[in-house]
């Protein structure tokens, strides 16, 4: 069983303590704490001037969080699909159905078939491709 760092990294999240600054804005949302009229501070009563105290807060702490965690993006694995991939799957589902992507009922679902076959059909042509061609490099190293 993968463990969740393993787990994480598949799915592109990442666990850092520097998150756990995230959760200092969140003391906002206890008002029982600061429901009070005293101290004032240019005469607004301190339940005000303390939420407007807290909105720097807020911004400093997400902003050091979103700097310190700051690096490469999580990788899952190569991107087999692109915007033309889409395009030419959500055509071939309407050629097959004969109906237009505002269709609904069964043969919208006739349509997500189709469509997802297409795109099924892409990814293979694809991974086919880079094989191919992986295979043409380490022929031309040896």
């Amino acid at each position: 069983m993968p463990s969740a760092r393993q787990t994480g990294a598949d799915n592109g999240l990442r666990w850092s303590n520097w998150n756990l600054l995230l959760l200092v804005p969140l003391l906002m949302l206890v008002t029982s704490w600061f429901n009070a009229d005293g101290p004032r501070v240019l005469g607004l009563p301190f339940f005000y001037w303390y939420q407007f105290a807290f909105v720097p807060v807020g911004v400093l702490c997400v902003g050091v969080v979103f700097v310190m965690t700051r690096d490469e993006p999580v990788e899952a694995g190569d991107d087999l699909l692109d915007v033309d991939d889409l395009d030419v799957a959500e055509k071939t589902s309407t050629e097959k159905t004969g109906t237009e992507k505002t269709g609904t009922g069964k043969t919208g679902t006739q349509r997500g078939a189709a469509q997802k076959k297409a795109v099924q059909k892409k990814v293979a042509q694809k991974k086919v491709a880079q094989k191919k061609s992986a295979q043409r490099k380490a022929g031309g190293k040896n």
